[in-house]
């Protein structure tokens, strides 16, 4: 970056900072924590803390959540965004962000922090190859969306890969027909301009699904936009706090200005929502990062029970053809997922083994777990307790030496359909 003294009309360029490349590390994982550190602040002005320069392959999408009004009220954060609608090549793009580079060296203009190349794999992949090494060297971070940047957006709002997607024979119209699924997905779309908001469940959901081929592109529902999102999110978070902190209210606010006139009674009944927070406060058992856990992973937590009650179902009706078809859907959830999973799976057991009891007190399942409880609890028992929380503390373990999941899975569950008859 190059500084200038207020008091100086001529502003003499400083000596321009260099940023560290670290040696055997991607360069967009960077510490960007001494960012901006030679701006000067002008008189009532706070200048931001980083630039970036962001060239992109896509001109509608990637343009209305990058150049959106939401991030051009964020302080701490300059963002630059090129795109023009004839230059998706990947090489083109890395020419421009090289363009971008080599300007800013020899101008009198701040030096970015940060330059991207966001692109998506569509039928680029020779040519995302090619540059790959050539951005590395650089110091040009290269994120790249397999197939196209929707994928981002998709995990804003989705744990999981979207396994009911039909992918099209022609790899050609898969960023076209998953545009259109992801449509179907979510009532009116995603909008861009405001997927922002959702930036930090984007980041755990693709980085919980993100693998790479041999040569280190994403493969098919992968994205490193997490990456560039990881850079971005410290600067804008306090920020983005206070924008969705006021959003809520407003939202508040109109519902309850349009809501019906309704007249108290003595007696005022419990709401569902009372009921919830009840529910959380006692699962937290007085942690409150337990209870922001817990509010923050519902959706998740909902998604391992279904999984659980499925495969119990099967195990007791020993059905393997089920058990097979359970298997693959595990090995479709990712390795950090199935981990949890797993170690959600041995809660459940311990929990309802102690449902038995009848003791409130001593029993932390969500009103669902509870509900299916009722049924599931009689046959944990002192013959099986043991058994069946080893055998699913073991497949934790062999999931974390990268033992076949698939093989993990249907071997668990033969072992389960055996335990749960005791």
């Amino acid at each position: 970056m190059r500084s200038y003294e207020k008091s100086n009309s001529e502003k003499p360029v400083a000596e321009p900072r260099r940023q560290k490349t670290t040696v055997g590390k991607d360069p967009v994982a960077a510490s960007i924590k001494d960012a901006g550190q030679n701006y000067r602040k002008e008189a009532g002005k706070l200048l931001p803390k980083s630039f970036f320069v962001i060239v992109s392959g896509g001109e509608k999408r990637e343009k209305d959540y990058f150049k959106s009004k939401i991030i051009s009220t964020f302080k701490q954060i300059k963002i630059k965004f090129i795109a023009k609608s004839d230059e998706g090549n990947p090489e083109r793009l890395l020419e421009l962000a090289k363009d971008e580079q080599n300007r800013y060296k020899t101008s009198q203009e701040d030096e970015p922090d940060k330059i991207f190349i966001v692109s998506d794999v569509d039928h680029f992949m020779n040519k995302l190859l090619k540059i790959k090494s050539e951005c590395t060297n650089l110091d040009i971070s290269l994120i790249i969306s397999n197939s196209c940047f929707e994928v981002w957006l998709y995990y804003g709002k989705f744990n999981n890969k979207p396994v009911d997607f039909k992918i099209p024979a022609d790899a050609k119209e898969i960023s076209q027909s998953f545009k259109t699924y992801l449509n179907s997905k979510v009532k009116g779309g995603i909008d861009p301009r405001k997927a922002i908001f959702d930036i930090r469940e984007n980041i755990k959901n693709a980085k919980a699904n993100y693998s790479e081929d041999i040569n280190g592109i994403p493969e098919l529902f992968s994205t490193n936009m997490f990456l560039l999102a990881e850079a971005l999110l410290p600067l804008i978070q306090d920020d983005l706090d206070i924008l969705k902190a006021e959003n809520t209210q407003q939202k508040k606010e109109a519902i309850e200005e349009h809501a019906p006139a309704t007249h108290e009674t003595e007696e005022i009944e419990e709401t569902e929502e009372e009921k919830a927070i009840k529910y959380i406060v006692h699962l937290a058992n007085g942690s409150y990062l337990k209870a922001l856990e817990l509010i923050a992973h519902s959706e998740e937590t909902l998604q391992y029970l279904e999984l659980f009650k499925s495969i119990m179902r099967n195990c007791w009706k020993r059905d393997v053809k089920n058990m097979r078809t359970e298997a693959e859907n595990f090995a479709g959830l990712g390795r950090e997922k199935q981990k949890a999973f797993l170690s959600y799976a041995g809660n459940m057991i311990r929990e309802n083994f102690f449902y038995r009891l009848n003791l409130p007190e001593i029993n932390y399942l969500n009103r669902e777990e509870a509900g299916f409880a009722k049924n599931f609890s009689p046959y944990v028992n002192e013959n099986n307790v043991i058994g069946l929380i080893n055998e699913l503390a073991l497949a934790e373990r062999h999931i974390e030496s990268n033992v076949n999941s698939r093989m993990v899975f249907f071997d668990l569950s033969m072992k389960i359909a055996v335990l749960i008859k005791k």
